[in-house]
């Protein structure tokens, strides 16, 4: 059972060292992106008070919190493509969104 998980460990190892493919860039900055503006878009109703009507201050209100989160995300994923999929696929597994990686 030992060598099992030694295996598991050095594999993810291997595969966190070596360079990221253009389609794994491309899939978790767009995954990325997705799932923290949805994330970014919920934080105004946590954290302040939300104007519900009119609805245009809705739609502002929303989108100043949403495009910075997932610009900023979409950077991070663009840079650290590997370690931004460690984040974004467990919300996969979860059932958030559609994420498949093969």
């Amino acid at each position: 059972m030992l060598r099992f998980w030694h295996r598991r460990i050095e594999r993810w190892r291997n595969w966190f060292r070596t360079p990221p493919k253009p389609w794994e860039r491309v899939l978790i900055c767009v995954a990325a992106t997705f799932y923290f503006g949805v994330i970014g878009a919920l934080l105004p109703f946590f954290f302040m008070t939300v104007p519900l009507i009119p609805l245009e201050a809705l739609v502002v209100t929303l989108l100043k919190w949403a495009l910075p989160t997932a610009a900023v995300a979409g950077v991070f994923a663009y840079r650290y493509p590997k370690a931004m999929l460690c984040v974004v696929y467990p919300l996969a597994l979860f059932g958030i969104g559609d994420v498949q990686l093969t």
